[in-house]
């Protein structure tokens, strides 16, 4: 699992290669502890100017070796050191210093090298509203997947969640969970980049098949986390039975927001959703054969009906 603090100067930039022109753009992100008032004393590499404290550090980013900076708001002097062995206090200089990569989704963990499925912390939200979440990463393709909802074994109740659950988010991202409306929300609006939708389900006969829509975006609480889903690919192996979500409102049995007119089709069905009236699919009801349509994992016309799923996944790819 990739480790990340809060509360620290977290730096982003975009490496580009200038000698093959169709490679593609990496966004590195690094957490910085900031010591103000401090010069560090350790082995000097490189000294130069720097038009600001944030310029110095990617140049330490940049700079073979480099562990600590030193940056004189005073003389614009930037200095890059192998590591810190001391520091003093100074009235001019500020000392920044790495101590984690903080990726902000799958893709950063796949670029920053791991390529083993499984759980890594990344950070998401705006600046100055960032928070750390674990998620459970699918990589081993070459393609890196983040998991936002996982069922398949029943461990983690899903249908009797209300509002607040889902908003907030539950389960471990080792098993079961959903990762939550308000996280939803700041990964695909706030994290800088447009995202793609798969989901995977597998029947109770072993039938794996999935339906990939192009993008995805959740908007805030104030708006009921309204889905929007764009682009569905007509390869997939399920048919369209999402894009009647679109537009709609997120639903609980204890918030009717659904475009019913007379029904309430979180209570109805069971399980937190974008329901219209209601839904042809849903993944958020409960778990096992016993459960009836209404209040199963289900996906309309597979095949040519509603289909009880033993397994589910709903996972997000930068576009």
């Amino acid at each position: 699992m990739a480790m990340c603090r809060v509360g620290c100067f977290l730096l982003m930039y975009t490496m580009l290669s200038t000698a093959v022109p169709s490679a593609p753009i990496k966004i590195r992100q690094e957490l910085f502890e900031q010591h103000q008032d401090t010069r560090s004393t350790g082995r000097l590499l490189s000294e130069s100017s720097a038009r600001s404290k944030v310029e110095c550090t990617v140049m330490c980013l940049d700079y073979s070796g480099c562990r600590d900076c030193n940056y004189d708001v005073a003389t614009k002097k930037c200095e890059l050191l192998q590591a810190e062995n001391s520091t003093v206090q100074t009235g001019t200089y500020t000392m920044s210093k790495p101590v984690a990569i903080c990726p902000r989704d799958c893709e950063d963990v796949l670029l920053n090298g791991p390529i083993n499925d499984g759980v890594y912390t990344i950070e998401i939200g705006n600046y100055g509203n960032e928070r750390l979440v674990d998620v459970y990463c699918e990589l081993s393709n070459d393609i890196a997947w983040t998991v936002i909802l996982k069922r398949m074994d029943g461990s983690v109740p899903f249908k009797d969640n209300v509002w607040s659950d889902y908003k907030s988010g539950f389960g471990n991202a080792d098993g079961e969970y959903y990762l939550g409306n308000d996280n939803l929300h700041d990964f695909t609006i706030h994290n800088g980049y447009n995202y793609s939708l798969r989901i995977d389900l597998t029947d109770d006969a072993g039938i794996s098949l999935y339906a990939d829509y192009m993008y995805i975006s959740i908007n805030d609480e104030a708006d009921k986390y309204r889905l929007k889903l764009e682009g569905y690919d007509d390869s997939s192996t399920l048919v369209d039975s999402f894009s009647k979500s679109d537009g709609q409102m997120f639903s609980t049995s204890d918030q009717d927001n659904d475009s019913h007119n007379s029904g309430h089709c979180a209570q109805i069905n069971s399980g937190g959703w974008w329901y219209w009236s209601c839904t042809f699919c849903k993944l958020t009801s409960g778990y096992g054969p016993d459960n009836d349509a209404y209040n199963s994992i289900t996906w309309n016309n597979w095949p040519e009906h509603y289909e009880y799923f033993t397994y589910a996944v709903m996972k997000l790819s930068r576009k």
